[in-house]
Order: C-alpha cells, then sequence, then structure tokens
C-alpha cells in the first residue's frame, strides 16, 4: 500500500540533497587544482570548478564553451596533449599527462592532468580529472638542471676539481683582488711524468685512477685558500691568492713534489710517478690570466727539460727562448717543402791504412730570415713535435742516393752512415721504409749504416731486437753513437745485432787525461772482446790519433781530417785521397 510523501517530509529531503551538494562544491572548491568533467565523445567541458579563474583566470563557464581547451593550449603542446588526453580504451582508463595552457594574462602555466575515464559495456560514458598547477616545479627543475649544466661546464668531470673555464674566471678575481690588496698571486702548472707509460702498460682505467689521486694529494697539499684545477690532461694549476711573499710558492712547489713521488696504490699496482712545477707570479710574470698562464707554462717546459721532480720560476729569459723555439717549430713545417735542408757528410778514415771508408751523413738547414740553425737547436724541437719522421726519411734517402751517385763514380765500397731518431724507429713501418729507401735508390744494403743511440735501444728492447733482425737480414749494420754516454752494459750490449761503437767525442778530447785515457781504452778493450770495430769521434789533434791507434781503434772521424763538408767538397776529397792516407 503506497503512502504519500508529506510536504514536511519533501521539505527535508531538499533540504539535506542542498546541503550535501553545498558541501560537495566547498570540498571540490578546496581541492587545489581544476576539477572537472568533460564528454568523452567530444571532450567538451560539462564541469569546471572555481580553481580554474585562480589558476589560469578563466570563469569556470568560459571552459564550458566548445573547442576552448584545444584553443588555449600552449602552441607548442597542441597535438601531443590531444593525442594524450583523447586517446582512451577500457586498458588504460586512468592516464597523467603535462602540458601548457596559456591563461588570460598570456602566461604559460605547467599543468599536470590526471584523468580518469568511466567504461560502460566497453563504451566511454564519462570523463574527469583533475588538473594540477606544477609551474613552480617546473622552474625549480629547470633551475636545478641549469645549475647542473654550470657545474658540468666548470668541473673536471673524473676528478670533481674545477676545469679550465673555472681557473680563468677564478684568476681572473684572484688578480684583481692582489691589484687593490698590493699582494702576489703565484700560478703553479703541475705536469705528470709517465701517465702516458702508465696508461700503455696497465689501463686507461687505473690511468683514470691514478688522476683522482693525484687530484686527493694536490688538495691536502694546498693552504685553504689555494684553489686546485685540472687544467688539461695530465696537467694541474695551482691558484695561490694573497701572497706575501712570493718564494712562499717555491715552499708549496716542494710539498706537491714530495706527496706526489710517495707509491699509489691503485687496485693492487704500486704506481710511482713524479712531476715538474713551473711557476709565475703576479704582478711580475703577467697582469692578465692568458699571460700569467703562458708564462707558468713556459716555465713547466724548462722545468721538464731540467728532469724529474724540478720546479721552475718563470724568467724572461725563458719567454725569448720559448717564442724562438716556436718560430723554429712552425717554420720545419715548411722547410722540406721549400727545400731549405741539405746534407754535409764527414769521412770515416780507417786508421790502419789511412783511406776513407765511409761517412757520416748530417743534416743542415739554411733558414732565408734566421740563417744557418744549429742542429742542436732544432733536431730536439724536430723530434717532441714529430716533424723528425718526416726529415728523417729525407735524410736517409739524400743520404743513400749520394752515396749510390759515388759507387757510379768509381768508390765502390763507400759506406754512409745516418742517424736514426728514437721517433722513426718506434713507427711500426720503419723497416719497411727503410727497405723502400734502398731499393728506390739502388744502394746496396751493406752500404747503409744506422746509428742508433745507447738509450733508443735500452726503450722496448725486444721490440728493437726485432727491427734490428729483420733490416740485418737485408745486410743493413748498426752502430751505436755516442757510446759511453748511457746505461749499456755488457750483457745488454750482447742481445743486439750491432757492428760498431762510436767513442763520444767528450772522451776523446779528455785523452790524456787519467779519465778520459781510463774510459777510451775501456770502450775500445769492450768493442774488441765483442768483435766489434770502433770509431773514435771528435779527434782534433795527431796525439789523440796516436793513442787510438796505439790501442787497437779502428777508425776515426774529426775536425784533424775534415769538418762535414757538402757533397762537391767530399768528392775533391776522394779525389784527392785515392792513395791511403799516410798514418
Amino acid at each position: 500500500m503506497l503512502t504519500r510523501t508529506s510536504p514536511e517530509v519533501r521539505q527535508a529531503v531538499d533540504q539535506t540533497t542542498d546541503s550535501a551538494c553545498l558541501c560537495l562544491e566547498t570540498l571540490v572548491n578546496s581541492i587545489d587544482g581544476i576539477v572537472w568533467e568533460a564528454d568523452p565523445r567530444t571532450f567538451r567541458f560539462t564541469f569546471v570548478s572555481e580553481q580554474a579563474r585562480r589558476i589560469l583566470g578563466y570563469a569556470p563557464e568560459d571552459w564550458l564553451e566548445e573547442g576552448f581547451w584545444e584553443a588555449h593550449l600552449h602552441p607548442d603542446d597542441v597535438g601531443l596533449a590531444i593525442e594524450h588526453c583523447t586517446g582512451w580504451n577500457a586498458q588504460s582508463p586512468r592516464r597523467c599527462h603535462e602540458y601548457r595552457m596559456v591563461a588570460r594574462d598570456g602566461r604559460a602555466v605547467w599543468l599536470r592532468d590526471l584523468i580518469s575515464i568511466e567504461m560502460r559495456d566497453g563504451r566511454p560514458a564519462g570523463l574527469r580529472g583533475i588538473m594540477v598547477d606544477i609551474s613552480e616545479h617546473r622552474r625549480l627543475d629547470k633551475e636545478e638542471a641549469r645549475r647542473e649544466i654550470e657545474r658540468l661546464s666548470l668541473y673536471d668531470g673524473m676528478t670533481g676539481l674545477p676545469n679550465r673555464a673555472f681557473l680563468h674566471d677564478r684568476l681572473a678575481h684572484a688578480l684583481k683582488a692582489a691589484e687593490r690588496d698590493h699582494s702576489h698571486v703565484a700560478l703553479l702548472a703541475v705536469d705528470l711524468d709517465r701517465l702516458a707509460h702508465i696508461n700503455e702498460v696497465l689501463g686507461h682505467q687505473i690511468g683514470d685512477r691514478l688522476l683522482v689521486a693525484v687530484a686527493e694529494r694536490l688538495r691536502g697539499a694546498m693552504r685553504g685558500a689555494d684553489t686546485v684545477t685540472r687544467h688539461v690532461g695530465d696537467e694541474f694549476v695551482i691558484i695561490m691568492e694573497d701572497l706575501a711573499n712570493p718564494r712562499d710558492a717555491a715552499v708549496l712547489a716542494e710539498r706537491v713534489l714530495d706527496e706526489l713521488s710517495r707509491p699509489f696504490a691503485l687496485e693492487g699496482h704500486e704506481v710511482n710517478i713524479s712531476a715538474c712545477i713551473g711557476i709565475g707570479i703576479y704582478p711580475e710574470d703577467g697582469t692578465t690570466p692568458l699571460v700569467l698562464i703562458k708564462h707558468a707554462d713556459v716555465a713547466l717546459h724548462h722545468a721538464k727539460e731540467a728532469g724529474e721532480r724540478n720546479y721552475q720560476f718563470f724568467c724572461e729569459e725563458m719567454n725569448r727562448s720559448s717564442t724562438e723555439r716556436l718560430q723554429i717549430e712552425s717554420n720545419l713545417r715548411l722547410a722540406l717543402q721549400r727545400g731549405e735542408f741539405h746534407l754535409v757528410y764527414q769521412p770515416q778514415v780507417e786508421l790502419e791504412t789511412g783511406r776513407i771508408t765511409g761517412m757520416e751523413a748530417l743534416v743542415r738547414w739554411t733558414h732565408p730570415e734566421l740563417g744557418m740553425v744549429s742542429p742542436a737547436r732544432f733536431i730536439p724541437i724536430a723530434e717532441e713535435s714529430g716533424h723528425i719522421i718526416e726529415i728523417g726519411l729525407w735524410v736517409l734517402r739524400e743520404a743513400c742516393r749520394q752515396t749510390r751517385r759515388w759507387h757510379e763514380q768509381g768508390f765502390e765500397g763507400l759506406q754512409v752512415a745516418v742517424n736514426v731518431s728514437a721517433r722513426q724507429f718506434r713507427q711500426d713501418d720503419f723497416a719497411r721504409q727503410v727497405r723502400a729507401v734502398l731499393e728506390e735508390t739502388g744502394l746496396a744494403p751493406e752500404c747503409l749504416e744506422l746509428e742508433l743511440t745507447e738509450s733508443m735501444i735500452m726503450q722496448r728492447p725486444e721490440r728493437v731486437v726485432a727491427v734490428m733482425g729483420e733490416l740485418r737480414a737485408l745486410g743493413v749494420t748498426f752502430s751505436i753513437d755516442d757510446f759511453g754516454t748511457g746505461y749499456s752494459s755488457l750483457s745488454q750490449l750482447k742481445r743486439f745485432p750491432l757492428d760498431k761503437l762510436k767513442i763520444d767525442q767528450s772522451f776523446t778530447h779528455d785523452i790524456g787525461t787519467d779519465a778520459g785515457t781510463a774510459i777510451t781504452c775501456a770502450i775500445i778493450a769492450l768493442a774488441n772482446s765483442l768483435r766489434l770495430r770502433v770509431v773514435a769521434e771528435g779527434v782534433e789533434t795527431t796525439e789523440q790519433k796516436r793513442f787510438l791507434i796505439d790501442n787497437g781503434c779502428h777508425s776515426m772521424q774529426g775536425y784533424l781530417f775534415s769538418r762535414p763538408v757538402a757533397a762537391s767538397e767530399f768528392h775533391a776529397l776522394l779525389l784527392m785521397h785515392r792513395v791511403p792516407l799516410a798514418v
């Protein structure tokens, strides 16, 4: 039996409903985001909470217009936003997407839209979600990313030390402060020795670990006000600020050298290194970062030339030397192309018969502006820069060609000696190059003598023996140049297929003194025990010559007979001495 609801009951129900709606509206508007509902077929909004006005500036009723959402998306996000927010199916009823909308005042507002779809019978029946303003989070993320990029641009990723860019900025500030306070700044350029060798033998992983360990020791050696940076490769730079006495930089340099001389324990290996340091002082050695860094590098170069565990302060003489060196190196690049090199030949005379048996080919450089450039100046630079490889090959080819020409003119059997640099000899195809030159010039291999140094053959001796053996099989002979200045032992020399020892001219000059006489006699005796021929260099007096003959030396070269001369003058010597020389 149905009963009619009384007016009082209906009024109570209406009041309860209104109260519930009011509570729901209050709840929705308290949410820190835009609550919305939309038609899943057209994506037209059917409800938008009041927060829309606060976040984007548009009244909720504005959102209910057809196409409102699409029209107010940020132009760069339209396609992606629509793709993510409209591609619904029963398997993915919820989705979160971030995009930008353009606010009434023109701002781009980042929103995180948490979207949910109600599915009925496999078809979308309702679409609702909450848009949360994440612009501040995005800004903070962007700021953090910017700071990280800035950090990466100013710090070395491996050691964590400030990098080269930081160095220039920090040094500029330090120099300004020093100018204001009338104090000094010291810049120490620290270069590690043997890192390339460690990378080659133990691997780059150990080399990298070593750099990190070096960075830690450098940090520990610094004063609180000092800054240590990784400049490039195995070079570090230290900035010492607020120095009352520039000599304080020497105290730090010695402390750094001591720290780095202690062994490093790395993955079961005990690694030993040393370092050299170049020091530049503000304002004496430069008043700008670029000049001070340059002069510290110049001082570093001189420290490395002086030997391991060495430091040098910059001086202007170094700068002149460095400028000259740079000029020589830049001109070496074009010297071969311009035909500025030529060879001179110094005769080698057999002491027993007095006849010319061969000659040493020596390179000379005549520069159009610098004039005659001493080999002592340009050969070390060519060696270090790598130009020696091209120059050495030219010398070899030219010497073989000229010797072959003398053979054709009736002076058969002449043997030419050519110096080989360590860098040349280390080339993988050195033996092939020599073979190709002999074939090209037509010189018999036994008429070519390659002069090596003691220090060269003691580096990677197994490799040296293999290359020498390959060339010896062709007939090429070998001598050790400047013997006695290195550290060869009898057992070491026996390993190499040598033919001659050349006594260094410093010992020849000392013949007549107790030390010079004893050393020369010992070298001759050593060579004879190994069945090697002996050539004495730098013979200048008849007394030296007589001593060498009496003690069993085989040949000589030096000013007593002839200085190094051009090919035409050497040819005249050959013509003059067809008859054996009087002893």
